[in-house]
């Protein structure tokens, strides 16, 4: 099926509530058919920017472009966009059939149309047996479902998601949003999702904004940011566990090329699963103690003590021999290292 998508540009977007500056300078631009997570803790800004693209608040300056379009003064009606929230908002007076088509009714659709209309989507979104029940006769996952099907019969090109799994068990979860990426694929919509699980972010998106005190802290896709973190918090934001960021002055000099006489001012960073624990000294010159064993099925998570407050989580297989209280060195390749400035959290290339 070809793309039903839409282009979306937002360029120096800002939102004030009188001297509160929650949105300051966000920019992204993401083409057709894109599936784009907007991610960061709780109050970061990530909401108040998909009510922006709504048309339900009015950005305080920037631009809002929907397929080269200037929306950013039309209401929400204009804007032709479909919203999905945590709650499913849906009418529990109405049945199945009568929440899908109620915005067509609303628009005056012939009743041929609808009928169609409910037909193709009930199918896709697998509710035809479910159509005469009330939302209260529903599992969370069958509302969810319905939520969405009443988006998609109103054909909207892009598709706002404001945190629509939260309220569901963590294998439901994985269930719908596998469900949701494959709409997206399917029928080429342009879909923008809130979240704070990282999780979810990486396992659905095309392209990840990650937010932090109303600024955008990296555009990219998900290898970009769990591969090429470019701050410290967006190392230690996505991954779990996150990344473990160490004092540049506990590992063996010659790791640290050029960046030797600044080693006092720069954190390094580096992923859990490319740690190796040893049993005898190693290049790295890092040493520990055990400080327990997380068992998490096929691996478990080791937390080593490495000193001067510095301590690192190891991803190990279920029958390494890693117990509370003994003693380890850690190594690691060059290649998996990241160097980050103490002093502005950026990160900072490594000159040989």
């Amino acid at each position: 099926m070809s793309s039903r998508g839409v282009k979306l540009k937002v360029s120096g977007l800002k939102k004030n509530w009188d001297e509160l500056n929650v949105l300051n300078d966000v920019n992204f631009e993401i083409e057709a058919g894109t599936f784009l997570t907007l991610l960061g803790p709780s109050g970061c800004g990530k909401s108040t920017t998909l009510r922006l693209l709504a048309g339900l608040d009015q950005p305080t300056a920037g631009k809002i472009l929907i397929d080269d379009k200037d929306v950013t003064k039309l209401d929400p009606a204009q804007r032709k966009v479909g919203m999905v929230f945590q709650n499913y908002a849906l009418f529990p007076h109405m049945s199945v059939r009568k929440n899908i088509l109620y915005g067509m009714k609303i628009r005056g659709e012939t009743t041929k149309l609808q009928n169609e209309s409910l037909a193709r989507i009930s199918e896709l979104m697998g509710l035809d047996s479910l159509l005469d029940r009330l939302p209260a006769q529903l599992s969370g996952g069958q509302q969810q479902r319905v939520a969405l099907a009443r988006v998609l019969v109103a054909k909207r090109k892009l598709v706002l998601m404001d945190e629509p799994l939260s309220n569901l068990d963590a294998k439901l979860r994985v269930e719908i949003r596998s469900e949701i990426r494959e709409l997206n694929k399917k029928l080429g919509l342009t879909i923008v999702y809130v979240t704070h699980d990282q999780s979810e972010a990486l396992s659905m998106s095309d392209k990840i904004l990650l937010m932090y005190e109303g600024r955008a802290t990296q555009f990219g896709t998900p290898y970009e940011l769990y591969n090429d973190p470019q701050n410290t918090f967006v190392a230690s934001f996505v991954g779990t566990p996150p990344m473990n960021l160490i004092n540049a002055n506990k590992i063996n000099p010659n790791m640290l090329g050029s960046l030797i006489p600044h080693a006092d001012q720069i954190m390094v960073g580096v992923r859990p699963e490319d740690i190796i624990i040893c049993n005898k000294p190693t290049k790295t010159k890092l040493k520990g103690s055990i400080l327990s064993v997380e068992y998490e099925g096929v691996n478990s998570l080791v937390t080593v003590d490495l000193g001067d407050g510095n301590k690192a989580i190891i991803s190990v297989p279920k029958s390494a021999d890693a117990q509370r209280g003994k003693e380890v060195y850690l190594d690691f390749e060059e290649g998996a290292l990241h160097f980050f400035s103490k002093d502005s959290e950026e990160k900072i290339k490594q000159i040989t």
